[in-house]
């Protein structure tokens, strides 16, 4: 929910501010290979995806090791198995498609 919130904010300061072309973001989060570790991580990816956005590689990086590592067993323990890599990936989302896809979104 709170993603979810933070997109419609988003899409409220992009109907304001007509120069800003849209949003992007990069985090090991929205990584694909997350969904075969835990599920629940591709809402993150997901949620963008489905509504026009794109997802583009932009590879493993120390801070994406850090954060992915940082609080889950499973994930260190894959790494250190060379099982898991920690990846970047970066979200773009446009201005046009941010905006419809807030206009079928009820509430915040």
């Amino acid at each position: 929910k709170g993603l979810k919130n933070a997109y419609l904010r988003i899409a409220e300061l992009l109907k304001i501010n007509r120069n800003i072309k849209g949003y992007f973001g990069t985090s090991w989060l929205l990584d694909p290979q997350l969904d075969q570790i835990n599920s629940r991580h591709s809402y993150n990816r997901e949620l963008v995806t489905r509504n026009g956005g794109k997802l583009y590689y932009k590879g493993p990086t120390e801070t994406a090791k850090r954060n992915a590592l940082a609080k889950s067993k499973t994930r260190r323990r894959l790494y250190q198995e060379g099982k898991y890599i920690p990846t970047d990936y970066v979200i773009v989302w446009s201005r046009q498609k941010l905006i419809k896809w807030a206009k079928n979104i009820k509430t915040i």
